[in-house]
């Protein structure tokens, strides 16, 4: 079992079942608002038949999306090995939800059920004369890859972005994730010749 700290204080647990990023693993995950903790546990190796004929809508994520959004980060993290805590990242998902200067946050949707999302912020850079963006985000719940979510959110990320006129996307991948690798590079991202180093400051 794995414990995530977070979600807001209140009088009910709100749960619901969904996938692990790793290995398609069946879980809960619960956010017992009364212990502000967030809790996932497997129930089950079961992976449901998707069809590729599914239809996926890609849309803007708004403040009811943010329950769901956690439970997605929450796995999104732990994936990438990510320290994360749901009572720190909430109220940053809210301003940035507010805010649409900072940056947007899209939702992938097959139906009524959320099955990805992808968040981007915005910087602006000398050297591309102009605003770039940053794709801080992006996961895809595991019985849905290699269908055309992950591809079907950087093509939205990318207009979205352009319509704010955003001259450059950057975004970082592990190296040893080749999947991911050749996604990325399939829609068009080059390696940059230089090492991006990052120092944590203010707290």
């Amino acid at each position: 079992m794995a414990r995530f700290e977070g979600a807001p204080k209140g009088d009910e647990a709100e749960s619901t079942e969904v996938r692990d990023a790793i290995g398609g693993q069946l879980r809960r995950v619960e956010y017992h608002r009364w212990r502000n903790i967030l809790v996932l546990w497997r129930l089950a190796s079961r992976r449901p038949t998707v069809s590729r004929m599914d239809r996926v809508a890609i849309r803007q994520a708004t403040s009811s999306d943010v329950l769901a959004l956690l439970e997605m980060m929450a796995f999104f993290n732990a994936a990438e090995e990510i320290p994360w805590s749901a009572a720190v990242i909430e109220p940053a998902l809210r301003h940035l939800l507010a805010s649409p200067e900072l940056g947007f946050v899209l939702v992938a949707m097959v139906g009524q059920k959320d099955v990805g999302y992808a968040v981007a912020t915005f910087n602006y850079d000398l050297e591309f004369a102009g605003r770039d963006a940053f794709v801080t985000e992006l996961f895809v719940r595991s019985e849905h890859r290699r269908s055309g979510v992950a591809r079907r959110l950087l093509a939205a990320i990318e207009a979205n972005a352009g319509i704010e006129g955003t001259r450059a996307l950057h975004l970082l991948v592990l190296p040893d994730n080749h999947v991911a690798l050749r996604l990325y590079e399939t829609a068009g991202f080059g390696v940059s010749p230089r090492l991006m180093l990052t120092k944590r400051v203010g707290g």
